[in-house]
């Protein structure tokens, strides 16, 4: 079970015991914390997101130290699609949680934005985790993970973005100088130098035509398709041991962690996971 659908759960279970518990005669009925908490309670089982969170949010008005709730109302603000909403929200939880936990809910903050498309403000967000925590290696290769994405290496028809490749490398090679054994960074650093090399030998193929085509007599039209081939051939040729390198390291991990495991290991290319903070489903460290 995907850890937001367990999260899901879990808060809807403590949301039938809040209701219960503030049906306690106990309880003075008037109370507004208490009013608009059951409100929300009662918006938020009929999945009116939007509306539990304002609800919510009066509650906090009318009694700030409910603790529990804030992590109710971060939920219903990511469901209702009020992101910047939602990462105040956890921010304010972090007061009350150790360091290593408050690093934790930057990543929860920078997964928020990952899963709903808003990549520069994933990017921002892993960013201040590395601030904090400058060995953290899943930080390093969700980074990595996002300079492929927009430099095209998820995809076989996108064009090549040279600049956000390399410095998904960059971030790769730094996860790998702190666990190189990981298989996830040595997975993508080999798909983003393979989209690389295929970017560089269809500026080959592309100035071989033209070469060709260009009539003998029409030397500028020679020379400036030979100066491109020249380019393409010199990238081509710093490239190719930079693939085999990447491709040997990834097939001796391969080989290892079958040897250790007694089969093959699972292996999905590299594709961040569905949840946490570790990108890949091949590899969780």
């Amino acid at each position: 079970m995907k850890a937001s659908a367990m999260f899901a759960l879990l808060l809807g279970a403590s949301l039938i015991a809040l209701s219960s518990s503030c049906d306690s005669p106990y309880f003075d009925r008037n109370n507004p914390a208490r009013i608009h908490r059951n409100a929300g309670i009662q918006a938020f089982k009929k999945e009116r997101w939007g509306e539990a969170a304002d609800e919510w949010k009066l509650s906090l008005q009318a009694k700030p130290n409910q603790p529990e709730l804030l992590e109710k109302l971060w939920f219903a603000e990511a469901r209702a699609g009020r992101l910047d909403d939602a990462a105040a929200t956890m921010f304010r939880t972090v007061e009350l949680k150790e360091d290593k936990e408050k690093l934790e809910v930057t990543r929860r903050v920078a997964n928020m934005y990952l899963q709903n498309g808003k990549i520069d403000k994933a990017e921002e967000y892993f960013k201040k985790i590395l601030e904090k925590a400058p060995n953290d290696d899943a930080s390093m290769t969700w980074l990595g993970e996002l300079h492929s994405i927009l430099g095209g290496a998820r995809s076989g028809t996108a064009p090549a973005d040279l600049s956000h490749l390399e410095e998904a490398i960059a971030f790769y090679d730094r996860a790998l100088a702190i666990s190189p054994e990981s298989l996830t960074p040595t997975v993508n650093k080999r798909i983003v130098l393979l989209k690389m090399r295929d970017h560089w030998q269809l500026k080959k193929n592309a100035a071989d035509k033209d070469f060709e085509a260009a009539p003998k007599r029409d030397k500028k039209a020679k020379a400036e398709a030979k100066t491109r081939q020249d380019e393409a051939q010199a990238k081509l040729d710093e490239l190719t041991p930079r693939v085999d390198d990447a491709t040997a390291k990834f097939a001796a991990l391969m080989a290892k962690r079958k040897g250790a495991d007694g089969g093959t290991p699972d292996e999905d290319g590299g594709t961040p996971g569905d949840d946490a903070g570790t990108p890949g489903g091949a590899d969780a460290g």
